[in-house]
């Protein structure tokens, strides 16, 4: 039975994406030779630099560190 399970959730993980994928489609309509989701495909570089006084505001770690590329 234990063999079984990666195959099991293998077939359910690629249900929730077509199921995903033909959710998308009903709301957003067909467009042949497009990905159903980050269509743009958008790059963007860069570096977040917290402030000083970001880390007064929030316990998170990005906040109280060096900049991050």
């Amino acid at each position: 039975m234990m063999l079984a399970a990666p195959a099991a959730l293998a077939q359910e993980a690629s249900s929730t994406a077509e199921q995903t994928i033909a959710a998308m489609t009903r709301i957003f309509g067909e467009h042949p030779g497009k990905r159903s989701n980050h269509a743009k495909g958008v790059v963007v570089e860069g570096r977040f630099t917290p402030s000083k006084e970001a880390a007064t505001l929030s316990k998170a770690s990005v906040f109280a560190g060096a900049a991050v590329p």
